[in-house]
């Protein structure tokens, strides 16, 4: 039986594969965090708007061992996202608070 890890308030299998983008698998911080109502967690950087191609599948335990900023997220409920600034601590919302353009 595989042990479970803990990240954000619940545990997930440490082969269980989520997405990153390119600029977080080469080396950047963690800035955006979400959780989507399925369980799939995404990680990416600071830039904005990134595209499916600019993403890598990697497994939970790595990223928690080279991200340690994650451990600071206490809780991410599915269709919630956290997001951070340089130094700052992380900031959850709802999807729902994302503005869409008009």
């Amino acid at each position: 039986m595989m042990d479970l890890i803990e990240f954000a308030g619940h545990q997930f299998p440490p082969n269980k594969a989520y997405l990153i983008c390119d600029h977080v698998f080469t080396g950047s911080e963690v800035f955006q965090v979400a959780h989507d109502e399925d369980g799939l967690i995404q990680f990416f950087c600071s830039e904005k708007d990134h595209h499916i191609s600019e993403t890598k599948t990697v497994c939970l335990e790595e990223r928690l061992r080279w991200h340690t900023c994650l451990t600071m997220i206490k809780c991410l409920l599915p269709k919630h996202y956290a997001t951070r600034q340089i130094g700052g601590d992380w900031i959850v919302r709802n999807y729902s608070d994302i503005s869409t353009p008009s």
